[in-house]
C-alpha cells in the first residue's frame, strides 16, 4: 500500500511536470503573441498603406516620365551641340582655305 502511494505520487509528479511544461509553453506563446500584437498596432492599417503605396507608385511613374523627357532633351541638345561644333569646324576650315587662296593670289 505504501509503495502504491509512492507510485501514485510519482505519477502525479510526472503529470504535474507535463502540465507545467505545457503551461510554460502556452505562456511563452502568449508573450510572443502580445509582442507581435504591440508591433502590429503600431503599424498603419492595410488601407492606409495601400493608399500610400498607390501615391508613391504614381509619383514614381511621374518621375520616370520626367526623367525620360529630360533625357530626350539632353540627347537633342547633345546632337545640336555636335552639329554646331561640326559647323564651326567646317567654317573654320573654310576660312583657312579662303585665307590660303588669298595668300596665293
Amino acid at each position: 500500500m505504501f509503495l502504491k502511494k509512492i507510485a501514485n505520487a510519482q505519477d502525479l509528479i510526472l503529470q504535474k511536470k507535463e502540465e507545467l511544461k505545457a503551461a510554460r509553453k502556452i505562456r511563452e506563446q502568449k508573450l510572443k503573441y502580445d509582442a507581435l500584437a504591440r508591433i502590429i498596432t503600431q503599424l498603419p492599417d492595410r488601407k492606409e498603406t495601400e493608399i500610400k503605396l498607390k501615391l508613391l507608385n504614381e509619383e514614381i511613374t511621374a518621375l520616370n516620365d520626367t526623367n525620360k523627357q529630360l533625357e530626350s532633351k539632353i540627347d537633342t541638345r547633345h546632337k545640336e551641340l555636335k552639329v554646331l561644333l561640326n559647323s564651326a569646324a567646317a567654317l573654320e576650315e573654310h576660312i583657312k582655305d579662303e585665307e590660303l587662296q588669298l595668300e596665293m593670289e
